[in-house]
């Protein structure tokens, strides 16, 4: 017995994987047609601001999966999706409160190797 409708899942898996096809091929004929005829010389950089709309648009075209699966979880298992909540808002608070500028330096060579 499935924990959820098969059905339902395929349906939302196919939506969207046809939906994040879409961007790829538009977003690698997008850099093609960008990077055509230029010089080897600005070919680096143009590529590199290329990729960056293309990982934009690709994320922007992932978001409304994450939401579905999201309402998905939530609907059909609301104590784990709560679990998950709260597990996420205590890591996001451990991360925020340790940075780089709060973290200890140790001193290696002060250590005496025995």
């Amino acid at each position: 017995m499935a924990i959820l409708d098969s059905r339902k899942i395929e349906d939302i898996a196919a939506e969207n994987i046809n939906i994040l096809n879409v961007q790829i091929v538009e977003g690698i004929e997008n850099v093609a047609s960008a990077l055509k005829g230029l010089p080897e010389s600005e070919l680096s950089q143009a590529y590199m601001e290329q990729l960056k709309k293309f990982e934009k648009n690709y994320n922007e075209a992932v978001l409304p999966f994450v939401e579905k699966f999201n309402d998905v979880l939530r609907n059909q298992f609301p104590e784990l999706f709560s679990k998950i909540q709260k597990a996420t808002a205590a890591l996001e608070t451990v991360k925020s409160r340790t940075d780089s500028s709060s973290v200890a330096q140790v001193d290696t060579d002060a250590i005496p190797v025995m």
